[in-house]
């Protein structure tokens, strides 16, 4: 099989959508600072004020779609304190960074007025927000001056309560928690936010106590929302005990443990790597774990994120859980089923990466034993094995499930999650010719959940390499990867080169598919309508060579030349077929035009199949052949002016004789194939002295 290059992508738009977002949140907050600013200058319902406040809870909308909220926050860390703006791009942001110098320097201080008015520290509004209740935010927020600053006022977030504004969130400089501790001022927030939100609950239990638990699961679900670094997540779930949740509220289960599942997969494994190294430095500190404050709930923190990181698997969560271990933090008993799986999957592999044989043998025994298919982890055990770049001790164990069918389908589903196929892609992509093998033997071993990913690999990869490697993996699945290939091949506007890749797999297996190939030999690219061609020569379907004869008449060289190679492997009879082939590689005159090299290779290579046949009435074919091979005339004084003159044949084309001449040829072709031994080509001379031997102990035609 060939693969060729794969044209380069499209650039990208001049501005993505995370850029268009920052540009449609810097309008945002520059309009709603501008409608505070009049809303307070003027009379709520004076035209300017209005005017200002026209469009923007729409605009808010918009922003916030797919969202959860809109924050501000005031950092506490620095000399001189600035405005965060979180929940709209993927990143918090400043500020003043999101506006530009110039408009920074004009806005952010008429909104940082409005947070030391009312000694905020941070407010957030929510999606849900109505119109009737950001209007009342933007009033009473710029209207209600001292508010929370003594003379026995409400503070903004009792005000806003009482004037009906559920949709927003305030949390005030007095009721940061943890001031005694060591803790980054986000989490600190975080925290803080937590502990006073949580204090609504109770509102929701007159809808009933589902409402009031989603509500529950709403808030730790936010409280994280804004932290996506490893290191704060851990702070974040190590310092939960500041919050001193009513159990009532939250329920038994820890708020940590609660948070946890709420987090992004990937950020799993690093939180627990930073937790690991946390609680081992306190133990350190203390002298043993059991001696940390708190060591209960910090010993399930870790075996909850450890359970987490186990279920998702790959490299980093293997690694976080391991390292845990290796920290020796937790008891027998903090293991889960699923942890203590992991301990024993861990030793098997071990002892198999150590001994092969002998593993592999302890893991017969456990098979053949009562019950003994359904307990053996090979799934798990295989996966490890992956991971540990053992790929044969992979697939034998894979191998001697083959007699257990549900034990055998138990270990594909494990093998065929993305956490395992995804870094073994990886490995095929980067690694040397023996490692691709051994992986596409794991990827033969693991079934049909590896040929989607195969085919998405030699459709997309630019490597010419890896594509071709990954196309010969495919096409070791046959009948089970036909299925996921003629899905692909029908899906609308593929490139050029998807459709190619996909016939060119079709072809290696080899197999019937239900798929009408005829379409692609219409295709506008050349190349596809090589392949098509060349499936249709290996696949089994009627009208093959029919197909193939008016491939012949295609205006692309590569494609005549896949029909003449089609047609000689399927032996046609045809005699327009057979007078194109042999017209492709006869002697031509300076007058005739000369057809492609290409076609004429693969002429030679046809007529190997289909024999010393007879070319028009007195003539075999190996005669032709030796014509052809003698090269251009000498001329005469006719021969100069269009007489006599003949077309000399190229090295490539006169070496593709000479192997077929070895092949067909007989007596009729000894004194061309002398005569090339006499040339100066040295490699094409041998080949011609190692033809004339078999054509010398050949019997005339």
């Amino acid at each position: 099989m060939t693969a060729t290059e794969t044209p380069v992508a499209p650039q990208s738009p001049q501005l993505d959508e995370e850029q268009k977002l920052r540009v449609q949140l810097a309008q945002f907050v520059m309009d709603f600072i501008k409608a505070m600013t009049k809303t307070g200058y003027y009379d709520p319902d004076h035209p300017e004020a209005r005017q200002a406040r026209a469009g923007l809870h729409a605009q808010l909308r918009t922003l916030l779609k797919g969202r959860f909220e809109l924050g501000f926050v005031r950092t506490t860390a620095a000399e001189h304190p600035e405005i965060i703006v979180e929940g709209v791009l993927p990143e918090p942001i400043n500020l003043a960074a999101l506006l530009g110098k110039g408009v920074g320097a004009l806005f952010v201080p008429k909104l940082y007025e409005y947070f030391e008015r009312h000694a905020l520290q941070s407010f957030a509004i929510k999606a849900e927000i109505t119109e009737q209740e950001f209007e009342t935010l933007v009033d009473v927020i710029t209207r209600e001056p001292g508010v929370g600053r003594g003379q026995g006022k409400a503070n903004l977030g009792q005000v806003l309560l009482d004037r009906h504004v559920y949709h927003v969130s305030t949390l005030f400089s007095e009721e940061l928690v943890g001031r005694e501790r060591r803790i980054n001022w986000r989490v600190r927030l975080a925290l803080s936010r937590l502990k006073k939100d949580l204090r609504i609950v109770p509102m929701y239990k007159q809808a009933g106590a589902q409402a009031a638990q989603r509500a529950t699961q709403q808030i730790l679900k936010e409280v994280s929302l804004h932290i996506r670094r490893p290191d704060l997540l851990c702070s974040l779930l190590l310092n939960c005990d500041l919050v001193g949740a009513d159990p009532a509220i939250v329920g038994d289960i820890p708020i940590e443990t609660q948070i946890v599942p709420t987090l992004p997969p990937l950020l799993i494994p690093p939180t627990l790597m930073e937790a690991t190294g946390e609680v081992a430095g306190m133990a350190r500190g203390a002298g043993t774990v059991e001696q940390v404050s708190g060591a209960p709930r910090l010993r399930r923190l870790l075996a909850d994120l450890a359970d987490r990181s186990h279920g998702i698997g790959g490299d980093a969560g293997f690694d976080a859980v391991t390292t845990l271990f290796q920290a020796k933090l937790l008891t027998a008993g903090d293991l889960s089923p699923g942890l203590k799986e992991f301990l024993h999957v861990q030793r098997f592999a071990q002892t198999l990466a150590t001994d092969a044989e002998g593993g592999l043998k302890q893991l017969r025994d456990l098979l053949a034993r009562p019950g003994g298919p359904a307990a053996a982890p090979l799934g798990p055990l295989a996966a490890d094995l992956v991971r540990r770049a053992q790929y044969p001790t992979a697939c034998a164990v894979l191998g001697l499930a083959r007699d257990h069918p549900q034990a055998l389908a138990k270990a594909r589903e494990t093998l065929g999650r993305e956490t395992v196929l995804r870094p073994l892609l990886q490995k095929f992509v980067a690694g040397h010719k023996e490692v691709r093998e051994q992986v596409a033997d794991v990827f033969t071993s693991i079934g049909p959940a590896a040929v989607e990913p195969l085919i998405e690999l030699f459709c997309q990869t630019e490597d010419r390499g890896v594509r071709r490697a990954a196309c010969a993996a495919a096409a070791r699945f046959g009948a089970e990867a036909l299925g996921a290939l003629v899905d692909r091949l029908e899906q609308r506007e593929q490139p050029w080169y998807v459709i190619r890749n996909v016939l060119m797999v079709l072809a290696e297996i080899g197999l019937e598919a239900p798929v009408d190939l005829r379409r692609y030999m219409r295709h506008e690219h050349p190349k596809v309508r090589e392949e098509a061609v060349n499936a249709i020569a290996r696949l089994p379907m009627a009208g093959a060579e029919t197909l193939l004869l008016n491939a012949l008449r295609d205006s692309h060289a590569t494609v005549r030349a896949r029909a003449v190679a089609g047609l000689g492997a399927l032996r046609t009879k045809n005699v327009g077929a057979l007078h194109f082939i042999v017209e492709a590689v006869r002697r031509k005159t300076s007058r005739e035009t000369e057809e492609d090299d290409a076609v004429q290779i693969q002429a030679c290579g046809a007529l190997q199949h289909l024999g010393n046949i007879r070319f028009g009435a007195d003539r075999r074919v190996d005669a032709v052949l030796a014509e052809a091979l003698e090269g251009q005339a000498k001329r005469g004084f006719l021969g100069v002016f269009g007489g006599g003159g003949f077309r000399a044949k190229s090295l490539a084309v006169r070496a593709a004789i000479v192997e077929t001449l070895a092949t067909i040829g007989t007596s009729a072709a000894a004194d061309a194939l002398k005569h090339v031994m006499e040339g100066e080509d040295v490699p094409l001379a041998s080949r011609a002295r190692e033809a004339l031997k078999k054509v010398q102990l050949r019997p005339a035609a």
